[in-house]
């Protein structure tokens, strides 16, 4: 019996690391953490543009899906009918916690070409996100700049958007 075990340990420890290795892996993409829910994951966006001091939409909402990665890197795209074709870039950028609850997050796209009310540059947005209780939905309370390919901003102030998620469902 102890040849066997001294025979197959190198494969049972390394079976056992394999076990441990994977199962902090599927732990890190859970969307509960720790005894808290997390950000991490992908999430459908109904953004909502609106003036920053009479809080009143601009426009009708459109789509956005959002996500974040367990290492505080995120990505994006949007169905924002304001862009033409090809215009803006998906968005990269970074998040981090700032509360229980409370996330905040920097990202930019690259505007391709001027056209429409948009001029060639990039876009960044600045996000203050409030995780619900139930962890399968926030709100975003996002501020949004425009800058020309030299970096000079193209509006005054920021712009304001408002965005609410839901939590893409999984397997």
């Amino acid at each position: 019996m102890k040849s066997i075990l001294k025979r197959y340990a190198p494969i049972l420890t390394a079976a056992a690391m394999l076990g441990a290795i994977s199962g902090s892996i599927a732990q890190a993409e859970e969307p509960f953490e720790g005894g808290r829910f997390s950000l991490t994951g992908t999430w459908n966006v109904t953004v909502t543009q609106m003036n920053c001091q009479t809080k009143s939409p601009l426009g009708p909402p459109f789509h956005s899906v959002l996500t974040f990665n367990a290492g505080g890197t995120m990505g994006g795209a949007t169905s924002n009918p304001a862009f033409q074709a090809g215009q803006r870039t998906s968005e990269f950028g970074t998040w981090t916690q700032t509360g229980r609850n409370s996330y905040s997050a920097f990202d930019e796209a690259l505007i391709a070409f001027s056209g429409g009310m948009f001029t060639a540059g990039f876009q960044t947005l600045t996000h203050s996100i409030t995780l619900q209780s139930n962890g399968n939905s926030f709100i975003d309370d996002a501020r949004v700049q425009f800058y020309d390919a030299n970096g000079t901003a193209l509006l005054p102030s920021p712009g304001c958007a408002v965005g609410t998620a839901t939590r893409q469902p999984h397997d």
